[in-house]
């Protein structure tokens, strides 16, 4: 059984890829999925893996007992979300910045944004999920790159 995040984008990927609905487990909180791996009620935990990490350590729990067995790459668009009261001008900000980061070239060839991409997906290290949602209204920059992991 794979423990996802009710209507989260975990759950929506395991819907994409066709998984039986039978082996899939949504619960309300990544933190109840956490609980569950741990009293093996589940044997997966589809989560991102910087909120995975997160999770893990605020709960008192070790990373090295924790391991990433399948990277899901993302089909679906990620995003930047803003409280609807963010100023036009921060959020322009923010875009520029983000884009600056996209494209400006360094030394390897790559760009800074896929520099520090590349620094959490090192051996052994947890991937980075790069989607913020807000439950709300809100304004949002498209992000074209999301890595999801799953955890037993």
């Amino acid at each position: 059984r794979i423990g996802v995040v009710n209507k989260d984008l975990g759950e929506l990927l395991m819907k994409e890829m066709n998984v039986d609905p039978n082996n899939i487990e949504s619960v309300p909180s990544a933190e109840l999925n956490l609980a569950k791996l741990n009293r093996n009620r589940i044997d997966l935990w589809n989560y991102g893996a910087a909120g995975a990490k997160w999770i893990i350590l605020q709960n008192g729990y070790k990373l090295q007992d924790y391991e990433i067995v399948y990277v899901l790459k993302n089909k679906l668009p990620s995003f930047f979300a803003f409280h609807i009261n963010t100023s036009d001008e921060i959020i322009i900000k923010f875009k520029n910045a983000l884009n600056r980061l996209k494209t400006k070239p360094s030394k390897t060839g790559l760009s800074e944004l896929e520099k520090i991409v590349e620094r959490y997906e090192k051996e052994g290290e947890l991937r980075v999920e790069h989607s913020i949602s807000n439950k709300g209204t809100a304004t949002s920059i498209n992000n074209d790159w999301d890595i999801r992991s799953t955890f037993h």
